[in-house]
């Protein structure tokens, strides 16, 4: 009986020292997201920036995918194979934003529609 509370101690040890080390390099701060259609010449965004922890880009841009795919009539279909983009986090605000904004005016230039309809929760909890 010892023997198996000694493995699950060592393996609750373990786990709060897998999460801990997962919680430290999350960090505090600000997101933006952005992505482009080439099939179609869309470019999306987040109309502004929102905060978020560093480890939850993924997670983000999950979110913003699907919400322009959610409308009765959707910006983006369900064939994502000439779809990509990033969530993009920055420490310090303002920095994200002018990020994005730099993206959305290279594919403007590009002649590529733009869409910045979906606002991320602020702040952004998965």
């Amino acid at each position: 009986m010892t023997h198996i509370l000694r493995e699950a101690l060592v393996g609750a040890v373990f786990c709060a020292a897998a999460l801990s080390s997962n919680a430290a390099y999350a960090k505090a701060g600000y997101m933006t997201c952005q992505a482009t259609e080439s099939s179609d010449k869309k470019v999306f965004s987040t109309p502004r920036e929102f905060k978020a922890d560093s480890a939850d880009a993924d997670k983000a841009f999950d979110y913003f995918t699907k919400a322009y795919q959610a409308p009765k009539v959707p910006l983006l279909g369900a064939d994502l194979s000439h779809y990509q983009g990033i969530c993009h986090w920055e420490a310090k605000p303002n920095v994200a934003i002018a990020m994005t904004t730099n993206y959305m005016i290279h594919f403007l230039q590009l002649g590529y529609l733009t869409y910045t309809e979906v606002a991320m929760p602020d702040p952004f909890v998965p």
